[in-house]
């Protein structure tokens, strides 16, 4: 019995020197034991997708953050593939494209998620859980609905597509078979196939491959690849033809790229007629058929806007017209050694592609240009000087005249200002008479 006491006694020594846990162990030991099964460990199920999420309890709303984070796992349950037939497993080069459309299509499964049902849920003094479940057979079954009528709406395109195709509508089949790309938005990632008139098709593949083959063989063609202008030739007229096979192609807008852009659509018969002009820099022109109103439907468009279609490159000898420039500059009606505004022109013509000739030149740019006497005030003198400008053709017919009045010159005589006001014009002027022979002559020419 004495042994029995001492025995005890041992015992409750020990126990009261070992650590007692602190308050905030105590309380975290106290919630882990307390925390629901499925908040330790996501449960699994055979028959439900489960989702799982949480928020702190310090954000504002964190019952929606919850319930958002949730539906997020719950549809990364519902694996997206890609399958061998697919649309998106045949597009070349499209590492980037799957991995975009891989994310497009799992936003777009989340929202779709509509039979799912919250199961549970649980809080402690720091985090808010939810936990949602999705039935499985009843997601399949509604997602197989609506991919049926997506097939159905598609194959309706697809078949528009085909009949607008064959009566030769080709723009507008365009627009059938990309409208038959975007009804299938949400499934490119799988097989869709379908039997119209009793054949087998891979709609979005076949939908794909027609729009590809299409704008392949439209080509643009023209009488010539060349055309040579003659002296005195002031224009050509150029028509281009919009073809596939044998057929026009009508509505098609055509890029034409020469010095600048210019958008014109074809005919009826498939025609564009363009009046050239014997106007330097237009050493060549490319036309290219131009497919952007295909990027009014998002997915068809980033299959296919990197697809470059046929160009035509016509090119132009355009001898450089000739223009003969005479100028007449006085001073205080007094001959000039040196033709200031004279040899001005002749610089900005020679800038803009035109050849000066002493003789013989298809136009005729006149100058005509004197000085008078102003005012004198404390032996400072001041002198006028007035421009007429005339552009004629061979027949000597007058193409436009400009005239520049009253441009001042200050100095120490009338006729060093006389000469300053000459200076004052290539100064001061030299923008005002550049743009009026540009609107009046070489914009027209």
């Amino acid at each position: 019995m004495k042994y029995l006491l001492i025995i005890a006694m041992l015992s409750v020594g020990c126990k009261s020197h070992l650590p007692t846990p602190s308050p905030v162990r105590q309380k975290e030991l106290a919630t882990s034991s307390y925390q629901p099964d499925w908040v330790r460990q996501k449960p699994s199920s055979p028959g439900y997708y489960i989702g799982i999420g949480n928020a702190p309890l310090a954000y504002p709303d964190y019952q929606s953050n919850a319930k958002l984070e949730a539906l997020d796992d719950l549809a990364s349950e519902i694996s997206v593939t890609i399958e061998s037939s697919s649309l998106l497993n045949q597009v070349e080069n499209s590492a980037g494209f799957r991995e975009q459309f891989r994310s497009a299509i799992k936003s777009t499964t989340q929202q779709s998620i509509t039979l799912h049902e919250q199961v549970e849920s649980w809080s402690d003094d720091r985090y808010y859980w939810v936990q949602y479940r999705l039935n499985k057979s009843s997601f399949e079954q509604l997602r197989a609905e609506k991919k049926q009528k997506a097939l159905d709406i598609a194959s309706e395109f697809f078949i528009k597509g085909l009949e607008a195709e064959r009566s030769r509508e080709l723009i507008q089949s365009l627009h059938f078979f990309a409208q038959s790309i975007e009804a299938l938005t949400d499934y490119i990632n799988e097989r869709n196939e379908v039997t119209i008139k009793g054949t087998s098709q891979l709609l979005a593949v076949e939908s794909y491959s027609r729009i590809l083959q299409i704008i392949s063989d439209i080509r643009l063609s023209s009488d010539s690849s060349s055309y040579t202008f003659t002296a005195g030739e002031s224009s050509k007229k150029v028509t281009f033809k919009a073809m596939m096979d044998i057929t026009p192609v009508k509505n098609l807008v055509v890029i034409l790229a020469s010095e600048n852009q210019k958008a014109l659509n074809t005919d009826e018969k498939g025609n564009i007629d363009l009046q050239i002009h014997r106007k330097p820099p237009s050493q060549k022109l490319v036309a290219t058929p131009n497919f952007d109103f295909l990027n009014a439907y998002p997915l068809t468009w980033a299959l296919i806007h990197n697809f470059q279609p046929n160009q035509l490159t016509i090119r132009f000898n355009i001898p450089p017209i000739t223009i003969q420039v005479i100028s007449d500059e006085k001073n205080l009606n007094q001959e000039m050694n040196q033709q200031i505004l004279g040899d001005f022109l002749k610089k900005l013509l020679t800038e803009q592609g035109y050849r000066v000739v002493d003789r013989s030149g298809e136009y005729l740019f006149e100058i005509y240009a004197t000085t008078r006497k102003g005012s004198e005030l404390s032996g400072l003198y001041t002198s006028y000087l007035d421009l007429n400008l005339k552009i004629k053709n061979q027949n000597e017919e007058v193409l436009f005249s400009d005239f520049f009045s009253n441009i001042k010159g200050i100095h120490t005589s009338y006729a060093l200002a006389g000469l300053k006001a000459y200076q004052n014009v290539e100064n001061e002027l030299s923008e005002d008479i550049k743009r009026s022979v540009e609107k009046n002559f070489i914009n027209k020419e």
